[in-house]
Protein backbone atom coordinates (compact mmCIF):
# COMPACT_ATOMS: atom_id res chain seq x y z
CA UNK A 1 0.00 0.00 0.00
CA UNK A 2 2.98 2.07 0.97
CA UNK A 3 4.51 1.58 -2.25
CA UNK A 4 1.39 2.55 -4.33
CA UNK A 5 1.53 6.27 -2.60
CA UNK A 6 4.79 6.48 -3.48
CA UNK A 7 3.84 5.44 -7.00
CA UNK A 8 1.37 8.07 -6.82
CA UNK A 9 3.77 11.15 -5.35
CA UNK A 10 5.90 10.17 -8.03
CA UNK A 11 3.66 10.44 -10.93
CA UNK A 12 2.41 13.64 -9.78
CA UNK A 13 5.24 15.59 -9.35
CA UNK A 14 6.61 13.75 -12.53
CA UNK A 15 3.43 15.25 -14.29
CA UNK A 16 4.11 19.00 -12.92
CA UNK A 17 7.53 18.59 -13.92
CA UNK A 18 6.16 17.72 -17.57
CA UNK A 19 4.28 20.57 -17.36
CA UNK A 20 6.63 22.97 -16.63
CA UNK A 21 8.98 21.71 -19.64
CA UNK A 22 5.97 22.89 -21.67
CA UNK A 23 5.21 26.20 -20.15
CA UNK A 24 8.71 27.48 -20.60
CA UNK A 25 9.85 29.73 -23.59
CA UNK A 26 12.84 28.20 -25.17
CA UNK A 27 13.76 31.76 -26.54
CA UNK A 28 14.74 33.06 -22.95
CA UNK A 29 18.63 32.72 -22.74
CA UNK A 30 20.10 30.44 -19.50
CA UNK A 31 20.61 32.14 -16.94
CA UNK A 32 18.32 35.14 -17.12
CA UNK A 33 16.57 35.03 -13.92
CA UNK A 34 12.54 33.62 -14.17
CA UNK A 35 11.73 31.70 -16.58
CA UNK A 36 7.81 33.04 -16.70
CA UNK A 37 6.88 29.94 -15.09
CA UNK A 38 3.96 29.95 -12.41
CA UNK A 39 5.98 29.84 -8.66
CA UNK A 40 4.50 26.58 -7.87
CA UNK A 41 2.50 23.22 -9.56
CA UNK A 42 -0.42 22.24 -8.24
CA UNK A 43 0.22 18.64 -9.10
CA UNK A 44 4.38 19.12 -7.28
CA UNK A 45 2.38 20.53 -4.61
CA UNK A 46 -0.25 17.35 -4.25
CA UNK A 47 2.77 14.94 -4.97
CA UNK A 48 5.05 16.56 -1.85
CA UNK A 49 1.85 16.00 -0.07
CA UNK A 50 1.33 12.56 -0.97
CA UNK A 51 5.11 11.64 -0.09
CA UNK A 52 4.94 13.11 3.38
CA UNK A 53 2.06 10.89 3.89
CA UNK A 54 4.43 7.69 3.31
CA UNK A 55 7.11 8.76 5.33
CA UNK A 56 9.59 7.57 2.47
CA UNK A 57 12.75 9.49 3.07
CA UNK A 58 13.55 8.97 -0.48
CA UNK A 59 10.17 9.92 -2.19
CA UNK A 60 10.33 12.91 0.23
CA UNK A 61 13.27 13.63 -1.09
CA UNK A 62 12.67 13.32 -4.89
CA UNK A 63 9.46 15.22 -4.36
CA UNK A 64 11.39 18.17 -2.77
CA UNK A 65 14.12 18.06 -5.57
CA UNK A 66 11.53 17.65 -8.28
CA UNK A 67 9.91 21.41 -6.90
CA UNK A 68 12.92 23.41 -6.91
CA UNK A 69 12.45 23.29 -10.54
CA UNK A 70 8.67 24.46 -9.79
CA UNK A 71 9.85 27.28 -7.80
CA UNK A 72 10.35 30.63 -9.39
CA UNK A 73 13.16 32.62 -8.10
CA UNK A 74 11.55 36.18 -8.44
CA UNK A 75 9.40 36.76 -5.67
CA UNK A 76 9.91 33.36 -3.55
CA UNK A 77 13.32 33.55 -2.34
CA UNK A 78 11.98 32.81 0.94
CA UNK A 79 10.53 29.70 0.04
CA UNK A 80 13.06 28.49 -2.96
CA UNK A 81 15.61 28.31 0.31
CA UNK A 82 13.56 26.75 2.35
CA UNK A 83 12.65 24.24 -0.47
CA UNK A 84 16.65 23.83 -1.39
CA UNK A 85 17.48 23.08 2.08
CA UNK A 86 14.50 20.61 2.74
CA UNK A 87 15.41 19.15 -0.01
CA UNK A 88 19.77 18.84 0.58
CA UNK A 89 18.35 17.88 4.18
CA UNK A 90 15.97 14.91 3.15
CA UNK A 91 18.43 13.63 0.41
CA UNK A 92 21.11 13.18 2.99
CA UNK A 93 18.73 11.40 5.17
CA UNK A 94 17.86 9.26 2.24
CA UNK A 95 21.09 8.02 2.31
CA UNK A 96 21.26 8.64 -1.69
CA UNK A 97 24.43 9.94 -2.85
CA UNK A 98 23.17 10.25 -6.50
CA UNK A 99 20.21 11.92 -5.42
CA UNK A 100 22.05 14.42 -3.08
CA UNK A 101 24.26 15.68 -5.69
CA UNK A 102 21.15 16.68 -7.97
CA UNK A 103 19.67 18.46 -4.94
CA UNK A 104 23.15 20.35 -4.15
CA UNK A 105 23.37 20.79 -8.49
CA UNK A 106 19.83 22.85 -7.81
CA UNK A 107 21.43 24.19 -4.88
CA UNK A 108 24.35 25.59 -6.36
CA UNK A 109 22.47 27.09 -9.24
CA UNK A 110 19.65 28.89 -7.12
CA UNK A 111 22.51 31.17 -5.52
CA UNK A 112 24.38 31.22 -8.43
CA UNK A 113 20.98 33.02 -9.77
CA UNK A 114 20.51 35.00 -6.61
CA UNK A 115 23.98 36.49 -7.16
CA UNK A 116 25.03 34.80 -3.85
CA UNK A 117 28.66 33.17 -5.51
CA UNK A 118 30.30 31.63 -1.97
CA UNK A 119 26.97 29.30 -0.97
CA UNK A 120 26.74 28.73 -5.15
CA UNK A 121 30.56 27.37 -4.60
CA UNK A 122 30.29 25.31 -1.74
CA UNK A 123 27.18 23.43 -2.92
CA UNK A 124 28.68 23.05 -6.33
CA UNK A 125 32.14 21.69 -4.98
CA UNK A 126 29.94 19.52 -2.48
CA UNK A 127 28.40 18.20 -5.24
CA UNK A 128 32.01 17.19 -7.02
CA UNK A 129 33.27 15.69 -4.24
CA UNK A 130 30.31 12.87 -3.80
CA UNK A 131 30.36 12.93 -7.87
CA UNK A 132 33.69 11.66 -7.90
CA UNK A 133 33.18 8.82 -5.28
CA UNK A 134 30.94 7.73 -7.10
CA UNK A 135 32.81 7.84 -10.10
CA UNK A 136 29.88 9.34 -11.61
CA UNK A 137 30.53 10.79 -15.31
CA UNK A 138 27.46 12.86 -15.95
CA UNK A 139 27.09 14.08 -12.61
CA UNK A 140 30.68 15.26 -12.60
CA UNK A 141 30.15 17.38 -15.67
CA UNK A 142 26.77 18.77 -13.98
CA UNK A 143 29.50 19.41 -10.97
CA UNK A 144 31.94 21.41 -12.68
CA UNK A 145 29.42 23.24 -14.67
CA UNK A 146 27.93 24.58 -11.70
CA UNK A 147 31.16 25.56 -10.47
CA UNK A 148 31.46 27.63 -13.40
CA UNK A 149 28.63 29.21 -13.29
CA UNK A 150 29.14 29.86 -9.77
CA UNK A 151 32.32 31.57 -10.52
CA UNK A 152 30.73 33.87 -12.96
CA UNK A 153 27.89 34.92 -10.22
CA UNK A 154 31.07 35.92 -8.64
CA UNK A 155 32.58 37.89 -10.91
CA UNK A 156 35.77 35.39 -11.28
CA UNK A 157 35.57 35.08 -15.00
CA UNK A 158 38.75 33.49 -15.12
CA UNK A 159 38.01 30.83 -12.79
CA UNK A 160 34.78 30.48 -14.63
CA UNK A 161 36.31 29.84 -17.61
CA UNK A 162 38.84 27.00 -16.27
CA UNK A 163 35.64 25.18 -14.56
CA UNK A 164 34.27 25.35 -18.08
CA UNK A 165 36.85 23.99 -19.68
CA UNK A 166 36.98 21.05 -17.45
CA UNK A 167 33.50 20.11 -17.83
CA UNK A 168 33.67 20.34 -21.93
CA UNK A 169 36.68 18.17 -21.51
CA UNK A 170 35.16 15.45 -19.61
CA UNK A 171 32.05 15.66 -21.08
CA UNK A 172 33.78 15.02 -24.87
CA UNK A 173 35.87 12.34 -23.08
CA UNK A 174 32.81 10.73 -21.59
CA UNK A 175 30.10 10.93 -24.44
CA UNK A 176 28.32 13.12 -21.70
CA UNK A 177 26.56 15.26 -24.57
CA UNK A 178 23.24 16.32 -22.41
CA UNK A 179 25.31 19.23 -21.26
CA UNK A 180 27.01 20.43 -24.07
CA UNK A 181 24.35 23.27 -24.88
CA UNK A 182 24.84 24.38 -21.25
CA UNK A 183 28.19 24.35 -21.11
CA UNK A 184 28.31 25.95 -24.30
CA UNK A 185 25.68 28.56 -22.83
CA UNK A 186 28.38 29.18 -19.88
CA UNK A 187 31.34 30.58 -22.40
CA UNK A 188 28.63 32.62 -23.83
CA UNK A 189 28.36 34.23 -20.36
CA UNK A 190 31.71 34.74 -19.91
CA UNK A 191 32.18 36.67 -23.42
CA UNK A 192 28.95 38.66 -21.91
CA UNK A 193 31.11 39.39 -18.84
CA UNK A 194 34.32 40.67 -20.57
CA UNK A 195 32.36 42.93 -23.30
CA UNK A 196 32.55 40.49 -26.30
CA UNK A 197 29.41 40.89 -27.17
CA UNK A 198 29.51 39.57 -30.52
CA UNK A 199 31.47 36.85 -28.86
CA UNK A 200 28.52 36.27 -26.78
CA UNK A 201 26.11 36.34 -29.06
CA UNK A 202 28.05 33.74 -31.60
CA UNK A 203 28.31 31.32 -28.35
CA UNK A 204 24.57 31.95 -27.50
CA UNK A 205 23.37 30.75 -31.00
CA UNK A 206 25.60 27.80 -31.44
CA UNK A 207 25.00 26.57 -28.06
CA UNK A 208 21.43 25.70 -29.62
CA UNK A 209 22.91 23.67 -32.03
CA UNK A 210 23.26 20.88 -29.17
CA UNK A 211 19.52 20.75 -28.33
CA UNK A 212 16.28 19.06 -29.75
CA UNK A 213 14.60 22.47 -29.46
CA UNK A 214 14.31 23.96 -32.79
CA UNK A 215 14.81 27.21 -32.43
CA UNK A 216 14.93 29.90 -35.34
CA UNK A 217 16.28 33.38 -35.96
CA UNK A 218 13.14 35.29 -34.92
CA UNK A 219 12.89 34.05 -31.31
CA UNK A 220 16.47 34.52 -30.52
CA UNK A 221 17.92 37.74 -32.46
CA UNK A 222 15.38 39.81 -30.80
CA UNK A 223 16.59 38.58 -27.96
CA UNK A 224 20.38 39.21 -28.33
CA UNK A 225 19.63 42.85 -29.21
CA UNK A 226 17.67 43.64 -26.10
CA UNK A 227 20.38 41.45 -23.82
CA UNK A 228 23.30 42.51 -25.68
CA UNK A 229 22.60 45.35 -26.99
CA UNK A 230 23.45 44.81 -30.28
CA UNK A 231 21.71 46.15 -33.57
CA UNK A 232 19.64 43.51 -35.17
CA UNK A 233 21.69 43.07 -38.65
CA UNK A 234 24.87 42.33 -36.31
CA UNK A 235 22.85 40.25 -34.06
CA UNK A 236 20.92 38.33 -37.32
CA UNK A 237 24.85 37.91 -38.82
CA UNK A 238 26.04 36.56 -35.51
CA UNK A 239 23.01 34.03 -35.67
CA UNK A 240 24.26 33.07 -38.76
CA UNK A 241 27.73 32.29 -38.03
CA UNK A 242 26.86 30.79 -34.89
CA UNK A 243 24.47 28.53 -36.13
CA UNK A 244 26.63 27.65 -39.24
CA UNK A 245 29.85 26.40 -37.29
CA UNK A 246 30.60 22.36 -36.91
CA UNK A 247 30.52 21.16 -33.24
CA UNK A 248 34.76 21.43 -33.19
CA UNK A 249 34.19 25.16 -34.29
CA UNK A 250 32.06 25.87 -31.40
CA UNK A 251 34.45 23.74 -28.76
CA UNK A 252 37.61 26.16 -30.25
CA UNK A 253 35.73 28.89 -30.16
CA UNK A 254 34.37 28.34 -26.39
CA UNK A 255 38.50 27.62 -25.31
CA UNK A 256 40.41 30.10 -27.20
CA UNK A 257 42.04 32.84 -24.86
CA UNK A 258 40.60 35.85 -24.46
CA UNK A 259 41.73 39.07 -26.58
CA UNK A 260 43.40 41.52 -24.22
Amino acid sequence: MAGDRVGESLSLVALAQASLANDVDPSLPMADGALGTPPLHPLSEEGLRVARETGDPWAVAFALYLRLFMVDDAGTRDLARATIEEAVSAARGAGDHCLLCLALWQKSLAHAVMDEPAAAKAAAAEMLRFARELDDQPLIVQALHASGLAHLAGGTLDEAGVCLAQALHTALATGVRGMLNFIVGGFDYIARGRGQFRRAARLWAASHSFTALKLTSQLIVPEMVRVLGLDEATARMEWDAGRAMSDEEVFACCLEEPKA
